[in-house]
């Protein structure tokens, strides 16, 4: 005869209960919490009766010029981002003439991100930012141009990065 042993002990189950009890009321007591720290009011339930207007909330929507650098910022992301895998592939079969190519769309990954942030909540750094943003696409476009005839990944983030340089040009002469 084998002996089995079980953890259907009431010793467990007390402390499963005790512990799913444990947690509800933690739930609640945080729920409760965040309530308060809202003054009771919902803000789910805010934008009633007025669409989604921010008005008297402190939020000014991007203009045009904000926007499309939110707008390059992300597409240069996301061509970015294929271009740095696609340049890491090649480097690892030993095409070492990807190189510079992968500084350069790492840089601009960078830059990009941190521009496109700082445009969305409209930092007061923004101008010097977008500036140096300018360079470091231009920097990525070039090293890119060199392979767009054979990557459809460079030809992408070049692509990119062009439209990123005149959406940043418009912004600063806006």
């Amino acid at each position: 005869m084998s002996t089995e042993t079980t953890t259907d002990s009431p010793l467990s189950r007390r402390s499963l209960l005790l512990s799913g009890a444990t947690a509800a009321a933690t739930m609640t007591l945080a729920q409760s919490a965040q309530a308060s720290s809202h003054g009771g009011h919902d803000h789910h339930k805010m934008h009633a009766g007025h669409g989604n207007s921010h008005a008297g909330h402190g939020y000014t929507p991007p203009n045009a010029q904000v926007q499309a650098l939110i707008d390059g910022a992300m597409d240069c992301q996301k061509d970015g981002q294929a271009c740095i895998e696609h340049c890491v592939q090649l480097l690892k079969g030993g095409d070492l003439s990807m190189g510079e190519c992968l500084d350069r769309a790492q840089e601009m990954l960078v830059m990009c991100t941190a521009m496109g942030r700082l445009a969305g909540f409209q930092s007061a750094h923004l101008k010097k930012v977008v500036s140096l943003c300018i360079d470091i696409c231009s920097d990525c476009k070039v090293a890119c141009e060199k392979h767009a005839d054979k990557h459809a990944e460079c030809r992408a983030c070049a692509k990119s990065c062009d439209a990123c340089i005149k959406a940043a040009k418009a912004y600063l002469a806006a």
